[in-house]
């Protein structure tokens, strides 16, 4: 225990400060710093249309309030024997079919955006099905084969591409090699939307991989994030409070 404190003791260290703008304004040898999207946290952005939005109908509606408290005395009784029993549960989500007509106002930056309908479509537990409408699906679609077309490497890209030829294949007729066959995203794209709906078929598709990549990178929750600095209280409590950065970062991943 006596090494253990010495240790963490002499493990401290002067701390570096970096200063963010310019670093992201700055340019390096691996290229541009640039931040990701930036999207709304989607836990957040749901309670605030249970909360904050039926507020503004109430107040908008008086005499739907008697039918609102009936309704969410009913709701809190469900959601009270759903959370102790796993058969109510099911039986809840078998029934109640629904969504919120207020998601559309609150999601609608996210559901046109480019960045939100690429994400969505090369998961491929979503693709295109979530889509009603065909012109739109036809929309997704040509942006998958443009960003798929984009994310391919500059020698897939080219119309011919060529094979060294051996010295044996060597001829004084051979003047040019065979071509082989030319990239296509086309193909890809809907070869992808014609596969199944798990994670691991994105490894037959490396340009389409390369896009889910780019595009779900970005969190959609920052409940992770909270609940990370709630652990963190655990670890470092009123009869813990000495250990070293590293000692504290590794009993947090733990």
């Amino acid at each position: 225990m006596e090494s253990e404190s010495e240790n963490e003791e002499g493990d401290d260290e002067e701390p570096t400060f970096t200063d963010v703008i310019k670093a992201l304004s700055t340019a390096s040898a691996d290229g541009q710093f640039s931040l990701p999207p930036h999207y709304r946290c989607a836990s957040h952005t749901i309670n605030l249309i249970s909360t904050s939005d039926v507020d503004k109908h109430l107040n908008s509606c008086a005499d739907t309030k008697a039918v609102y408290r009936s309704s969410i005395a009913k709701c809190t009784a469900l959601w009270t024997k759903a959370s102790r029993s796993t058969l109510a549960s099911e039986q809840v989500e078998e029934v109640s079919r629904r969504k919120l007509m207020a998601i559309k106002t609150r999601f609608d930056a996210v559901l046109d955006s480019q960045e939100g309908l690429l994400a969505a479509a090369t998961c491929p537990k979503f693709k295109l099905q979530w889509l009603r409408d065909e012109r739109r699906r036809e929309h997704v679609k040509e942006l998958l084969t443009t960003e798929c077309r984009k994310a391919a490497p500059a020698t897939d890209n080219a119309n011919v591409s060529q094979l060294p030829a051996s010295p044996a294949e060597i001829d004084f007729f051979d003047f040019e090699n065979q071509p082989t066959e030319s990239f296509s995203a086309e193909k890809e794209v809907t070869d992808y939307l014609r596969s199944g709906y798990e994670l691991e078929i994105l490894n037959q598709f490396p340009n389409l991989k390369k896009m889910y990549m780019k595009y779900n990178t970005p969190t959609p929750s920052s409940a992770p994030v909270e609940r990370l600095f709630s652990l963190g209280g655990l670890v470092l409590s009123p009869k813990r409070n000495r250990p070293s950065d590293r000692r504290f970062e590794k009993l947090l991943l733990m």
